[in-house]
């Protein structure tokens, strides 16, 4: 596998690690809305950060176990169709997995509407890497998801931004 293959992804895993892998999830993800939770902000930052941190090591580990998996199988500049399946069978799985379990952390009282914007855009960028994979090559996904970037940011993750 070719240098620029391993550099594309490494850089599309920390930029999707940083900017989306953290915090995700909405009412789609579960099947209703952010139920309210005796959490502080505090504390819900806490073990949000605690799940985007899990699922960064996910990455990590599935990313190299992917590589070692198509060792030679694919070119040494992927097609979309390779960044595609890449998107698919790495990003996607670990991304919605934590959009679940953050939101079954629910929301603190009285910041229920913030976060489900938040997570909303989270998933949102999330429908848009698995429609538009190569897109995520674009500055490693950062277009995708500024906007929840932004959100996580203002509410105060620290891991999950």
């Amino acid at each position: 596998m070719g240098k620029y293959w391993v550099g594309l992804i490494a850089g599309v895993l920390v930029a999707v690690i940083t900017a989306a892998a953290g915090c995700g999830g909405d009412e789609s993800a579960s099947g209703n809305e952010l139920t309210t939770t005796s959490l502080s902000q505090a504390e819900y930052i806490e073990k949000a950060d605690a799940i985007c941190k899990e699922t960064e090591e996910r990455l990590q580990a599935d990313f190299g176990g992917y590589i070692q998996e198509k060792q030679g199988q694919i070119a040494s500049k992927p097609s979309d169709a390779e960044f595609g399946e890449f998107v698919g069978t790495v990003v996607v799985p670990n991304l919605e997995r934590e959009i679940e379990e953050i939101h079954a952390l629910g929301a603190p009282d009285g910041d229920k509407g913030e976060l489900e914007d938040y997570l909303l855009k989270v998933e949102s960028g999330l429908e848009r890497a698995e429609d538009e994979p190569q897109l995520v090559a674009i500055k490693g996904g950062e277009k995708i998801f500024e906007s929840a970037r932004q959100s996580a940011q203002a509410y105060g993750f620290k891991v999950c931004d």
